[in-house]
């Protein structure tokens, strides 16, 4: 009762996860990863605005930008997400900047999990034109084989956090996190 009525007194939020689904993602990395999309989603108020940008080499639009309405509905969407092909990050990006661009809120975040290395080109910049717009971007590099540098970087760009994992597991309380951290500036904002 008393989270519902601190969902009231705040703005609503934009929240924008896009999740790499590459083959390097198969099996409990994926697992973990779709659990965390669902925890987010579950974390939002209805009058929030959810997306979730599935990628590999192709960007997917595994939810499209909506109201947290049909929990159940974007639940099912999210477990629709199964790994397969290489890691490109620009594209993903670039959607999920688009798409925040249209959502009707103030306060707008994109989180950006991956586990593998992909091209730079337009990654930078679409960081940059993020920021411009206020839109605030955290990174999230799982494992070994990814460009530490340049998710610090996107993340350093878009006034949000990066964090450097090894373990799926903790995949979650990383965006528990960074949700709480979201709906913070939202009551800020006010």
């Amino acid at each position: 009762m008393e989270e519902r009525a601190a969902k009231k007194k705040r703005q609503p939020v934009a929240m924008a996860l896009v999740i790499d689904r590459s083959g390097s993602m198969s099996g409990m990395p994926i697992d973990m990863a779709r659990s965390a999309c669902k925890d987010v989603a579950n974390g939002l108020a209805v009058n929030d605005w959810l997306l979730v940008v599935a990628f590999d080499t192709q960007p997917q639009l595994a939810v499209k930008l909506q109201r947290v309405g049909d929990r159940n509905a974007i639940r099912k969407n999210i477990d629709r997400i199964q790994p397969g092909g290489g890691t490109d990050l620009y594209p993903a990006l670039k959607i999920a900047m688009e798409q925040l661009q249209t959502a009707p809120t103030k306060v707008k975040q994109v989180l950006l999990l991956t586990d593998g290395l992909a091209p730079i080109d337009g990654i930078k910049e679409t960081a940059k034109a993020m920021a411009k717009q206020g839109i605030v971007v955290s990174s999230i590099g799982l494992g070994s084989s990814v460009d530490d540098k340049l998710l610090a970087k996107i993340a350093d760009i878009g006034g949000g956090r990066f964090h450097a994992v090894d373990n799926p597991r903790v995949l979650r309380k990383l965006f528990q996190n960074e949700l709480k951290v979201l709906l913070a500036r939202a009551t800020k904002a006010r």
